[in-house]
């Protein structure tokens, strides 16, 4: 595909769609509403295989079987300080629900581009609490045969943020 514009913008255009995992492993995708003026935060988490279709609404957690097109999908609010904080803390939430799930395999992806690249061993700015969000990530990866953290774009993303606005909306925060 040939691209008049930035190598950038050629990228985001091609990536605006969910893209299914391999067989054998899952995808988690995940993402935060954020509103800095009540320090509220809503984190939306979903979990597809490699026959995974979009799914935006319910409480809690939805479980289908292996052959179903989600695993998994949940929403929770909660409280941060700052919009970086905020997504250490869902990437965080994302690895504990994984491991108590008992993944072997599995993507983590998000639009929080600075936090993905921390994960990857990019060097980044973050501040205190993001990073140790991210350490405490860091402990809890020997838990799984294979983990990797992947970028994408918010458009790609729209399950996970929809449930991550659910949240956000909900009337009760967990402290």
């Amino acid at each position: 595909m040939e691209c008049s514009y930035t190598q950038a913008v050629c990228n985001r255009s091609l990536h605006q769609h969910w893209i299914p995992p391999d067989i054998g492993i899952l995808k988690l995708n995940l993402d935060v509403s954020f509103i800095s003026k009540d320090i509220a935060a809503g984190i939306g988490l979903v979990l597809r295989d490699c026959l995974g279709k979009d799914i935006a609404a319910g409480i809690g957690l939805v479980l289908r079987d292996c052959l179903g097109v989600c695993r998994a999908a949940k929403f929770m609010p909660s409280r941060a300080t700052s919009a970086e904080e905020a997504e250490g803390l869902v990437v965080l939430q994302a690895v504990l629900w994984a491991k108590d799930m008992k993944i072997p395999h599995i993507i983590i992806e998000g639009d929080a581009h600075s936090i993905i690249r921390q994960l990857n061993g990019d060097q980044t700015t973050l501040g205190w609490s993001s990073q140790a969000h991210l350490s405490d990530v860091h402990t809890l990866l020997s838990s799984f045969a294979s983990v990797s953290f992947r970028f994408t774009y918010r458009e790609a993303n729209t399950v996970a943020d929809a449930l991550a606005s659910q949240a956000k909306a909900s009337t009760t925060v967990a402290l």
